[in-house]
């Protein structure tokens, strides 16, 4: 095992939605393993056992880290819209869970 990890180190604090109170969100220490060293028996041990995981270099050999380049994304799929969010996406409010602009994809990877 390469070691444990918690994330993140400080309780987050949440609105309960009853004005004045809140309520803390914890995180349990996470086992972080590595497919290289640890090895997929060690890895299946925890998917078999539901125990929450993380697995450091489980995609370091994908062939998308070599294909999904920025031009290969945008040559692809640069011509379909996306939505562009901010860090207000998440903020109660007027603009909760609201995009704040639309673009074409390869736009948006050039930005």
């Amino acid at each position: 095992m390469v070691g444990q990890t918690a994330i993140p180190v400080q309780p987050i604090r949440l609105p309960s939605g009853n004005p004045g109170t809140e309520s803390t969100l914890s995180w349990m220490q996470l086992p972080v393993l590595s497919l290289e060293h640890d090895g997929i028996e060690a890895i299946c041990h925890h998917i078999e056992c539901h125990t929450p995981l993380l697995i450091t270099d489980l995609a370091a050999s994908s062939p998308a880290l070599k294909r999904w380049s920025p031009d290969y994304l945008s040559e692809h799929y640069g011509h379909r819209i996306v939505r562009v969010y901010d860090a207000s996406f998440g903020t109660p409010g007027k603009n909760y869970m609201g995009s704040v602009d639309s673009m074409p994809f390869a736009e948006f990877l050039r930005e």
